[in-house]
């Protein structure tokens, strides 16, 4: 599933399809195997079923993540499938990263979106723990839908 660099920031392998309520007994179920595979930080997910951490806030590699994603995806709904991500969800990602732009985070980069995956592939040089980003990625993460990586919508907005 989706890949934990570092550099990268991703979301959970968790995410429901639009207009679905989220299992979060079984999320909760992975957030427990996920950290009872070595990382120990991982959180359990928001009421709307999203587990919104880094990779760099995890504290952990690519290597423990994926090994750990591997022992628990069965866990999830729908074995981790990701969410598809249409065209249309496409360019409320590109609204998402314009508006983080225009909240003063100039050199927020725009998303590589692959198999359905999201990943937005953050330069060291953004401090992600100043008020001016996290400001910006709450107020602009609500541009995606709901169900999708990143969304800040719960899906009852």
């Amino acid at each position: 599933m989706a890949n934990l660099g570092s550099t990268t920031t991703t979301a959970a392998p968790a995410a429901q399809p639009t207009g679905q309520r989220p299992n979060l007994v079984k999320l909760v179920e992975f957030a427990r195997c996920i950290r009872s595979n070595g990382v120990r930080n991982f959180p359990i997910p928001d009421a709307s079923g999203v587990f919104k951490k880094t990779a760099q806030q995890l504290g952990v590699t690519d290597s423990q993540y994926q090994a750990a994603q591997g022992a628990c995806n069965h866990l999830l709904p729908e074995g981790g499938e990701a969410p598809t991500i249409t065209p249309a969800d496409e360019a409320d990602y590109q609204r998402g990263v314009a508006c983080i732009c225009s909240h003063g985070v100039a050199n927020f980069p725009d998303p590589t979106i692959s198999k359905n995956q999201v990943k937005f592939n953050i330069s060291r040089s953004l401090d992600q723990s100043s008020a001016r980003f996290k400001l910006a990625v709450e107020t602009c993460e609500k541009l995606i839908p709901a169900g999708l990586p990143f969304s800040g919508n719960t899906g009852g907005a």
